[in-house]
C-alpha cells in the first residue's frame, strides 16, 4: 500500500520551515497573487525558488495555489507567472479557473483541482482527469462512503486529496458571497472577512424601529453561521484504508504553533498506523495537542453523517493545556543553556513541555535559571520575541518549540491577583466542607425514599396545611447550628477585605458566609437564621426555633413563625434577584463554586455575566464547563486555601 501523503499549509517562511521539520510530505502555499489568501504573508518569486529547492533537497514537494477566479485584467500576467512556477520546479499548481487550467496544460505544470470546484462525484472527477488533472481535491461536503465510491470509479493514476483538519466554511467551498456583499471583500479572491463567524441579532424596522433582538441558544449568545473546525485525527485508519492519496491540513493563515502541533500529531499517528495497522492505537497526547491549537470546537464534518454537529452556535471556549512560550534558536552550550526567542512570558518555576519531532516530544522540565544575553540572572522573560538563555537538562535541537504546561490553579491565582471586581456564585458544595450535606447528591436527602418526598414536605402548601410535620422534618434535616465557616468562606471574606470580591451569591441557607466575615451576601433561598411571625412580622433567630417544642409561635402575638427560606412553590425575592444580576453583570471576574449548575433560576445567573474570566470550580463536570475560561475539578477548600496562601505571602 502506498503511504498517504501529509500535506501541510504555509503562509510564510517560518511556517514552511516548521511544516518541514515536523514531518509534512508536501507543503502548499501561495505567491503574492492568485492564491486566495490575501492577508497571509505569502511568498515572493525569490521565496518560491528557495522553498522548492529546500523541499526537494529533503525529498518533499511544494504545491502553489493559483485558485482565485480570474478577471480580464489579470489574464495578461497569468502566463508569465505559470511559466515561472514551472521553471522554479513547483510540483503542482492547485487551480480552479479554466483559464489557469488551460495555461498549465500548455506549459506542462501538473494540475491539482482545487476544493473550490466542489467535486463530489466520480463523473466530475473523470471530467477533470480528461482535462489534464493529476489530482482532485474533493469538496469538504463529500462523505467517506462517497469518497470510497469515487476512488473505485476513477482511473488509477488520478489521485484524490481530502481535507482532514482545519476550518470549515458554512457554505459549499467557493460558493459563499457573504463577505463580498457585506464588506466588499470577496472570499473568491482571497480576502474573506469571515462574516460567518460574527454574532447576529434580529433588527425590527417596522413596529419597534432600531430595536435589536439577540438570538440566543439556551440562554447563551448564538453564532448562527459559525462552523466548528474539522478534525479527523481519531479516524485515520478508516481514511487511510479508503485509498485517499493525500491528507490536507487547512491553515495558511495560522501560526507556527498551529502548524507544529497539527503536523506533528498527524505525522506521528500516520507513521504509527503503518507500523502495525492491526494493533494501532492513537496516542492521547496527540489529541490533546490538536485541541490545544484550536480556536473552536471540532467536528468530523460530512465524513460520517450530514454535518449536523458542525455548527458552533455557542462559540465554546477552549480550555488549553499549554501556552506556546518560545523557540529554541541556539542549542545547548557548555553550561547547559539554550537560547530561546520568547513568544509568551515564562518565569522561574514554570513547567515547560517540549514540542519536537524527535524522541524528546512531550518531555518536561522546570525552569530553574533564566539569563539575559549578557549573562545576568532574570526571574522571567516578559518581552515579546526577546532572546534569553534558559537552562535545559535535555539536548534539544534548534527550532524546537517550548510551551508552558498551564496549571489551572496557577491561572486562577493569576487572574484573581489581577482583578478587583469579583463576584462569587456558590452552591451546596461550599458548605459540605463544613459538615452540611449536599441534599441533592446521589446519597442526599432528596434521593431518599419515603411515603412523602422531601420536595413535598418543604413546599409552601405542606407548611400551611401540615405545619407540625413540616417543622418535625425541618428541624431534623435542615438545621446545622454547630457548623462553622470553612476555608472557602473565610477566603471569600478575606478577598472582600482586600477590595477584590464585591459580592457573594449563595444558594445555601446556612448563614456561613456571614459567619465567616462576608458582608455583601445575596441569599437566593433565604436563611435559617431569620424567622418571622406570619401574623405580626416580628423576627426571631435560629435559637428560638431550636428551643421551641413543636411549631414555634410568636411570643408577642401567638402567630405561627415561618422560616425566612424560599420553599417550593414560592418565588425568590425580587430584590435579591436584581441585586445578584447587577453584581454578575458588573463583575470583571465570576467564580462559580460547589454547584452542579442544574438548579434554576440560580444557574441562569451565569448567563448575565459579560466578562472574560469565568471560573468554574466543582468536583464534577457541569453543563457550563465548555463556556468557562478556567475549569477546576477539585475541592473548593484546596483551591481557595492555595489561593489565599499565595496572595497573603505576596502581601508580606
Amino acid at each position: 500500500m502506498k503511504k498517504v501523503e501529509l500535506l501541510a499549509p504555509a503562509g510564510n517562511m517560518e511556517c514552511f520551515e516548521t511544516a518541514l521539520r515536523f514531518g509534512a510530505d508536501a507543503i502548499y502555499l501561495a505567491g503574492k497573487k492568485f492564491g486566495l489568501r490575501a492577508f497571509a504573508d505569502n511568498f515572493t518569486e525569490e521565496d518560491i525558488v528557495n522553498v522548492v529547492k529546500r523541499a526537494h533537497e529533503l525529498g518533499k514537494k511544494v504545491y502553489v495555489t493559483v485558485n482565485s477566479l480570474m478577471h480580464n485584467d489579470q489574464l495578461d500576467s497569468l502566463p508569465g507567472y505559470i511559466r515561472f512556477l514551472k521553471e522554479a520546479g513547483v510540483d503542482a499548481a492547485i487551480v480552479s479557473d479554466p483559464a489557469v487550467i488551460m495555461l498549465c496544460r500548455e506549459i506542462g505544470l501538473e494540475l491539482h483541482i482545487s476544493t473550490q470546484m466542489s467535486t463530489m462525484n466520480y463523473s466530475s472527477a473523470h471530467f477533470w482527469y480528461n482535462n489534464g488533472a493529476k489530482r482532485v481535491v474533493l469538496g469538504r461536503e463529500a462523505s467517506l462512503d462517497e469518497i470510497k465510491e469515487i476512488i473505485r470509479n476513477i482511473p488509477k493514476d488520478l489521485e484524490i486529496e481530502t481535507f482532514v483538519h482545519g476550518a470549515m466554511c458554512v457554505a459549499y467551498s467557493g460558493r459563499c458571497f457573504l463577505s463580498a456583499v457585506l464588506t466588499g471583500r470577496s472570499g473568491n479572491e482571497g480576502s474573506c472577512a469571515q462574516p460567518c463567524r460574527w454574532k447576529y441579532a434580529l433588527y425590527e424596522r417596522q413596529d419597534h424601529p432600531g430595536e435589536y433582538f439577540p438570538i440566543e441558544q439556551e440562554g447563551h449568545e448564538s453564532f448562527i453561521l459559525n462552523s466548528k473546525d474539522m478534525m479527523l485525527l481519531d479516524h485515520l485508519p478508516e481514511l487511510i484504508e479508503s485509498g485517499i492519496a493525500s491528507f490536507k491540513v487547512e491553515g495558511r493563515m495560522k501560526s507556527i504553533y498551529y502548524v507544529a502541533t497539527v503536523v506533528n500529531s498527524y505525522r506521528r499517528a500516520i507513521d504509527e498506523y503503518y507500523k502495525d495497522p492491526a494493533n494501532y492505537h492513537l496516542d492521547e497526547r496527540l489529541l490533546t495537542d490538536v485541541k490545544d491549537s484550536a480556536t473552536r470546537g471540532f467536528t468530523t464534518g460530512f465524513y460520517f453523517d450530514h454535518g449536523d454537529d458542525s455548527l458552533d452556535n455557542e462559540r465554546a471556549r477552549i480550555e488549553r493545556t499549554f501556552l506556546f512560550c518560545g523557540i529554541v534558536t541556539e542549542e545547548r552550550d557548555s553550561e547547559g543553556y539554550v537560547t530561546v526567542e520568547q513568544r509568551n512570558k515564562f518565569c522561574i518555576g514554570d513547567t515547560l513541555n517540549i514540542l519536537a519531532p524527535d524522541d524528546l516530544y512531550g518531555e518536561e522540565f522546570t525552569v530553574t535559571s533564566i539569563k539575559d544575553m549578557e549573562g545576568l540572572d532574570r526571574e522571567s522573560a516578559p518581552h515579546p520575541q526577546e532572546k534569553v538563555k534558559l537552562y535545559c537538562p535535555f539536548e534539544i535541537k534548534k527550532d524546537t518549540l517550548l510551551r508552558i504546561r498551564l496549571k489551572k490553579e496557577e491561572r486562577f491565582i493569576k487572574r484573581v491577583r489581577e482583578t478587583d471586581n469579583i463576584v462569587f456564585l456558590g452552591g451546596a458544595g461550599v458548605s459540605t466542607e463544613s459538615g452540611i450535606p449536599d441534599f441533592r447528591s446521589a446519597k442526599g436527602l432528596y434521593s431518599s425514599g419515603g411515603p412523602i418526598s422531601p420536595e413535598e414536605m418543604l413546599s409552601h402548601h405542606f407548611f400551611i396545611r401540615h405545619t407540625d410535620e413540616f417543622y418535625d422534618f425541618y428541624k431534623k434535616n435542615m438545621l446545622y447550628p454547630d457548623a462553622q465557616p470553612n476555608v472557602t468562606h473565610k477566603a471569600l471574606a478575606r478577598l472582600e477585605q482586600m477590595g477584590k470580591l464585591k459580592a457573594v451569591i449563595t444558594q445555601n441557607i446556612d448563614n456561613l458566609h456571614q459567619a465567616g466575615g462576608s458582608r455583601k451576601v445575596w441569599e437566593l433561598h433565604g436563611s435559617v437564621y431569620r424567622n418571622y411571625c406570619m401574623k405580626c412580622g416580628k423576627f426571631f433567630g435560629l435559637d428560638y426555633i431550636l428551643k421551641s417544642e413543636g411549631v414555634p409561635v410568636c411570643d408577642s402575638c401567638g402567630g405561627t413563625i415561618k422560616p425566612d427560606v424560599v420553599l417550593y412553590e414560592e418565588s425568590l425575592d425580587g430584590g435579591v434577584i436584581n441585586g445578584s444580576v447587577n453584581a454578575v453583570m458588573n463583575a470583571k471576574m465570576m467564580i462559580v463554586g460547589g454547584t452542579s449548575l442544574n438548579v434554576y433560576p440560580a444557574a441562569g445567573l451565569i448567563n448575565y455575566y459579560e466578562g472574560h474570566d469565568l471560573v468554574l470550580i466543582n468536583r464534577d463536570a457541569t453543563p457550563y464547563d465548555s463556556y468557562a475560561d478556567i475549569v477546576i475539578h477539585d475541592s473548593l477548600g484546596k483551591v481557595f486555601g492555595e489561593l489565599m496562601e499565595r496572595l497573603e505571602s505576596e502581601e508580606k
